[in-house]
């Protein structure tokens, strides 16, 4: 069965909602149960959000770049501080106490998603350009 890149993406938003979203209740439990809760919650709903938002980022920032040495490495950096100042800004707008220990495991595995990404899409552009 093949998948569509909105079907990836979705299923990747919805795996990082569970993921970040739990990580994030289990950093601010101790600060109470609401906050854990509101945290989990902003955490998860944003990942979701953002994991779709960046996948069609990457694609666009790679179109735009096609014409410049270093495509891949702006495209990666563009996408990273996006997703974290976005990250960084929604959990201290929602007063989070713990920022950067809850953003900190997605932000890395989004970094390395959006590495794989890029790469990825750069090999699958180079063979249908030679299709």
């Amino acid at each position: 069965m093949k998948t569509t890149g909105l079907q990836r993406s979705m299923l990747a938003g919805v795996a990082g909602f569970i993921v970040y979203g739990g990580w994030a209740y289990f950093i601010n439990a101790s600060h109470g149960f609401e906050t854990g809760l509101r945290s989990g919650l902003v955490q998860g709903g944003y990942s979701l959000l953002l994991t779709l938002s960046t996948t069609l980022m990457m694609e666009y920032l790679m179109d735009f770049f096609s014409h410049m040495k270093g495509q891949i490495i702006l495209t990666i950096l563009a996408t990273s501080i996006v997703t974290f100042g976005t990250a960084y800004g929604i959990h201290w707008l929602f007063r989070t106490p713990e920022i950067l220990m809850t953003i900190t495991p997605g932000f890395i595995v989004g970094l390395v998603y959006t590495t794989v990404y890029v790469t990825t899409l750069n090999r699958l552009r180079i063979l249908q350009e030679t299709d």
